[in-house]
């Protein structure tokens, strides 16, 4: 049996999903504007752990959603990863927060070649990455600001924009796809944890930082 809690808060959702081994055993999720992780993040991790019955002491890995996302709920997510890792001796896993969005995109939408998440960043700006069906990067990780000339569209037919960052695209992009309520789910994290796990590619937890991509303005 291997336990992997995942935690994602790099965006607008507070979610937790108990993993073992693929398959997920326990879940919860909120979605708010008020982005309430501090709120409830430390109650859901309990409530995953307590519903299936087992104790944090069976828990093998921690995993969390490194970014890039909103600053406070990735700050919010990071110290609370490590510091179940500190307390159960525990190794930490680190996700990308695109990627994590595409495995969502990639299980029912298999008819495109192409498929580029994209999470809102400041002002005009989006966080964005473009990978294939294998997800093999094909555009590296950027913050990017949105103009007529910010994305190659010679390939759109094959491509699918999403998440909460591609509304500001629609009108550049005029023969894209779209689905713009995707946002990155701890659901979704299991396959790609679990293999990090297997494979023991695991973080320093104490040097383990949010990936913000931009600095934080404040």
């Amino acid at each position: 049996m291997a336990l992997i809690l995942n935690l994602e808060t790099s965006s607008k959702n507070c979610s937790v999903a108990l993993f073992n081994r693929n398959d997920c055993i326990s879940f919860k999720e909120i979605c708010s504007e008020n982005y309430s992780h501090s709120e409830n993040l430390a109650t859901f991790i309990k409530d995953v752990v307590d519903d299936y019955g087992v104790s944090f002491s069976d828990i093998s890995a921690i995993s969390i959603s490194k970014g890039p996302g909103s600053y406070t709920g990735l700050r919010i997510g990071m110290a609370s990863a490590k510091g179940l890792c500190y307390a159960l001796s525990i190794p930490l896993i680190g996700l990308n927060s695109l990627e994590i969005m595409t495995c969502q995109v990639l299980s029912n939408n298999s008819g495109f070649d192409l498929f580029r998440p994209m999470i809102n960043s400041r002002k005009n700006e989006v966080y964005t990455a473009l990978y294939d069906i294998n997800l093999n990067l094909v555009e590296p990780i950027a913050s990017v600001s949105v103009h007529q000339d910010s994305f190659n569209t010679n390939h759109y037919k094959k491509v699918i924009c999403f998440g909460t960052g591609s509304e500001k695209v629609k009108n550049i992009i005029p023969n894209g796809n779209f689905l713009l309520d995707i946002m990155p789910s701890a659901r979704s994290m299991g396959s790609m944890s679990f293999q990090k796990f297997s494979e023991n590619d695991f973080e320093d937890v104490a040097y383990c930082d949010p990936f913000y991509l931009k600095e934080a303005i404040v």
